[in-house]
């Protein structure tokens, strides 16, 4: 946490960053201290302060209304959600392994590469099809080597098949895997507020 702080207005700020303190301090704003934010309630909840839960009395003191439990719990969950897709995103678009002629390749798989990976996929099936005026190959980048973000980057001719097969068995096969530990993640998640676990249990999903 950064601080909590009274404005010049008497309104209740929390500083939500290192450049956010940086101003209030700059400002001449007073910040709380430890014995007031524990006074005024404040402490485990420091994250709903604002001016809309906390107000400067008459005598000086600062006046917390905490959020009821039904409130928090509900942020706390959807902050976990969005936590677990997050990760679902990032783990899809870190790529994937896929073993070519013998040779493990890694692919590379952001946004970028997800859509090139379909539209490539779609010429390789109207291909199939006997489409005509298409290419019969396709050629690609890969890496050998992968390790820590990085590997010897290559360049991997596919026929229409052997591209759907990639496709298929590369890319639509690692993105439904790492969708499916997301929702199995949500599942365990729904399940533990279920039953009530722990703030600490809940965070280790």
């Amino acid at each position: 946490m950064y601080g909590i702080f009274i404005n010049n207005d008497n309104d209740v700020l929390r500083a939500t960053s290192a450049s956010d303190r940086d101003i209030f301090v700059g400002r001449g704003w007073r910040e709380l201290t430890p014995g007031e934010i524990t006074a005024a309630g404040m402490v485990g909840y420091e994250q709903y302060v604002s001016p809309l839960t906390a107000m400067v009395s008459p005598d000086g003191n600062v006046k917390f209304t905490p959020p009821d439990a039904a409130e928090v719990s509900a942020q706390r969950l959807m902050s976990l959600l969005a936590a677990i897709d997050a990760d679902t995103s990032a783990a899809i678009t870190a790529g994937f392994e896929y073993t070519v002629d013998g040779v493990i390749y890694h692919f590379s798989y952001d946004a970028f590469d997800q859509q090139n990976f379909a539209d490539t996929a779609n010429v390789a099936l109207l291909a199939q099809m006997g489409g005509k005026g298409l290419p019969e190959s396709v050629a690609w980048n890969a890496y050998k080597n992968w390790k820590d973000g990085q590997g010897d980057l290559v360049r991997l001719t596919f026929t229409a098949e052997s591209f759907l097969a990639l496709y298929t068995g590369g890319a639509v096969a690692h993105k439904a895997a790492r969708m499916a530990e997301g929702g199995a993640r949500k599942a365990a998640l729904a399940e533990a507020v279920a039953r009530g676990a722990t703030a600490e249990e809940l965070e280790a999903i």
